[in-house]
């Protein structure tokens, strides 16, 4: 959990927008932004896309079993995360998730300032990420 809460808040997407007003961003836009892959035609997005998710959930897999309400619950957990690390074996795999997306305006700048919740640390350039 310590992970998760040093890289970001996965309940920001709905406030993203509030947050850049706040911040000081103008022509703010939020909106939710959905991704879905599968099997067979999109084997290696779906492979991508599982093998990025497993890169922010495995450093945390003994936090989130020690915090799981039953053993019953961890065992839930950890067999969710080995049968999503092998998604991609299966002829008829699909995975999909909704994100956040905000835009907004810094100052007189004509470029746009993009910040996704979900994502994976600040980005260099006029775009950056946040999760």
């Amino acid at each position: 959990m310590a992970h998760f809460n040093r890289h970001g808040d996965a309940r920001a997407g709905p406030r993203l927008g509030p947050l850049l007003e706040q911040a000081g961003f103008t022509t703010v836009d939020n909106r939710i932004v959905g991704l879905h892959h599968w099997c067979p035609g999109q084997r290696a997005e779906l492979e991508r896309f599982c093998s990025y998710l497993l890169q922010v959930i495995s450093p945390e897999l003994p936090a989130l079993l020690a915090e799981a309400e039953s053993p019953a619950a961890a065992e839930g957990i950890r067999e969710g995360h080995d049968r999503f690390a092998r998604l991609s074996e299966r002829h008829d795999a699909s995975v999909s998730i909704c994100a956040y997306q905000a835009r907004g305006r810094v100052g007189e700048q004509a470029t746009d300032r993009w910040i996704s919740s979900g994502g994976n640390g600040p980005r260099t350039g006029p775009s950056w990420t946040t999760s």
